[in-house]
């Protein structure tokens, strides 16, 4: 462990490996089992169809380690289906992200997977 991963933040770690995993494979989710298009992809989850793009084919967001955990892979696929059945409803993806961090945050996964400790700040919602 170098000191800059000694140092880094959960939220870092968080922004920069975990969350664009996750809009990765809810967009091969969404585009997999319900036949959505990119930019209804794209704008339900509120990226550029060139990210979806990306996404899709496995250039971007390919880093997530944890997708070994049964509930989180299960909360992904409850997330893909609220965002089908809902018909792109402002907050759904967004919702649907907090649930699979707050149960990230929960399983210490976070710590567990990317080689922590990590700092977290007494106020972070993740706590």
């Amino acid at each position: 462990m170098t000191t800059r991963d000694s140092m880094m933040f959960s939220c870092e770690v968080m922004v920069q490996e975990i969350l664009p995993g996750l809009r990765a494979m809810i967009a091969r989710e969404l585009a997999e089992e319900y036949n959505m298009n990119q930019n209804e992809i794209a704008s339900s989850l509120g990226v550029s169809q060139p990210a979806i793009s990306q996404y899709v084919r496995a250039l971007r967001g390919r880093k997530l380690r944890i997708l070994t955990d049964t509930e989180i892979l299960a909360e992904i696929k409850a997330v893909a289906r609220n965002i089908h059945e809902q018909n792109v409803r402002d907050g759904v993806f967004a919702d649907g992200l907090c649930r699979i961090c707050r149960l990230i945050a929960a399983k210490k996964l976070i710590e567990t997977t990317y080689n922590g400790p990590f700092i977290t700040q007494p106020l972070c919602a993740l706590r």
